[in-house]
């Protein structure tokens, strides 16, 4: 990166020009080995053969293609739904949250099984057992919101 400041004359001519140098090629390294790093973990979620969303203030911000064939529905119609939606029991959304918090302050992550309920017209609308392995990712606060 290179920053420059000119030097004009009283007759507006440039006179010099004072520049700066920033070597960043470690700054460009870092930024290419983060998208490998980005790239290679979408691949892994991508192909897991388990359901895997990511949930953020109770809503699904991003899930597999498992979890989708798993309950018969589109990547789009799990995208921002709530977590709640997906369980046979609604209620166990509450439960999850609580022994995924105990779970944290453990530094661990909690096992509970659930039923899994496909939506009104998926192409399967049975349950799913299902065995849900959780973990809390940031402060408890930010899993609040």
């Amino acid at each position: 990166m290179i920053s420059a400041i000119p030097t004009v004359g009283a007759d507006g001519r440039l006179e010099s020009v004072l520049g700066v140098c920033t070597d960043i090629t470690a700054q460009k390294r870092r930024e290419r080995e983060l998208a490998v790093a980005l790239r290679n973990q979408q691949v892994i979620f991508d192909a897991a053969g388990e359901g895997i969303a990511f949930v953020q203030s109770g809503r699904i911000e991003r899930a597999n293609g498992a979890l989708a064939q798993m309950l018969g529905v589109s990547h789009a119609w799990l995208s921002g739904r709530p977590a709640a939606d997906i369980l046979a029991d609604a209620a166990d959304w509450d439960r999850i949250l609580e022994v995924t918090r105990a779970a944290a302050q453990r530094g661990e992550s909690a096992n509970r099984e659930v039923m899994l309920r496909a939506p009104e017209g998926a192409a399967s609308t049975r349950g799913a057992w299902s065995q849900l392995t959780a973990r809390l990712v940031g402060s408890d606060e930010e899993a609040e919101r």
